[in-house]
């Protein structure tokens, strides 16, 4: 496949996502699965392995900003804890 129709794919992909998320309000992640399932297979992704993509995608996605966030989470409790201990003012 040419790279202008893997562009042209890419493109229909990001208008599409945005027009389910802005305008017909289906939740952001669903709406990205959905379109992620369909640039895929639009763009050549055989059926058998599109579900052992979309799970190495996410969980590698996953595994690096989870890390992260639990951290920022955890410190911003302690820090919010800290300013409502007893004695402080």
């Amino acid at each position: 496949m040419s790279p202008a129709v893997l562009l042209g794919i890419g493109a229909v992909g990001m208008a599409l996502l945005l027009f389910l998320v802005l305008k017909a309000k289906v939740q952001p992640f669903v709406a990205l699965l959905v379109v992620s399932t369909g640039v895929a297979l639009a763009g050549g992704v055989p059926p058998a392995e599109l579900v052992d993509t979309i799970e190495k995608g996410m969980g590698s996605t996953l595994a690096s900003t989870t890390p992260g966030t639990g951290c920022s989470r955890s410190s911003s409790a302690w820090r919010s804890a800290a300013r409502c201990a007893p004695g402080r003012s």
